[in-house]
């Protein structure tokens, strides 16, 4: 897993560089900062360990765990799922854009939809509110990543 990381972080330089779940890894690459589900690392403990300076992204399920969440230090929230997936048969049901809309309304960090997030559903989720999103197997599973990457950062472009 180290390699695998260490070789995505050195083309992912140029930009912002998250490891999900795993904060040693994170810590061992110089990753700008780790992704937290509810049943990992204590958020506290993760800030502990990366610094004042290192990104910390929660998964949240409700608008209770996120304003946990806000007030322990996260800097971002990621609402799983945001539609139904296939990468996590565990994720549970799908929060929706009404979740991504009430957390937008409701928190001052930025909001993350993750989870089923594909070319049709991004820009829906980015109207109801979504800072930014998250596509996992609609990007990882294709050809050219960078292309598929390409495809998902128009919907965030300014004209």
């Amino acid at each position: 897993m180290l390699l695998e990381a260490t070789a995505f972080r050195q083309l992912c330089s140029k930009t912002c560089f998250l490891i999900n779940n795993r904060l040693g890894v994170a810590l061992a690459i110089d990753a700008n900062g780790v992704h937290l589900g509810q049943d990992d690392l204590p958020l506290e403990v993760a800030r502990n360990l990366l610094g004042p300076r290192g990104i910390i992204g929660i998964t949240v399920h409700n608008l209770e765990v996120a304003l946990i969440a806000e007030r322990g230090g996260a800097d971002y929230l990621g609402v799983s799922p945001t539609f139904t997936t296939q990468t996590k048969p565990n994720a549970g049901k799908a929060a929706g854009l009404e979740m991504v809309e009430r957390f937008q309304e409701s928190v001052h960090i930025p909001v993350v939809a993750i989870g089923g997030i594909n070319l049709q559903n991004a820009v829906e989720a980015i109207l109801a509110g979504a800072d930014a999103i998250c596509a996992i197997s609609q990007v990882v599973t294709t050809p050219d990543v960078r292309a598929a990457i390409a495809q998902f950062q128009h919907p965030f472009e300014i004209p």
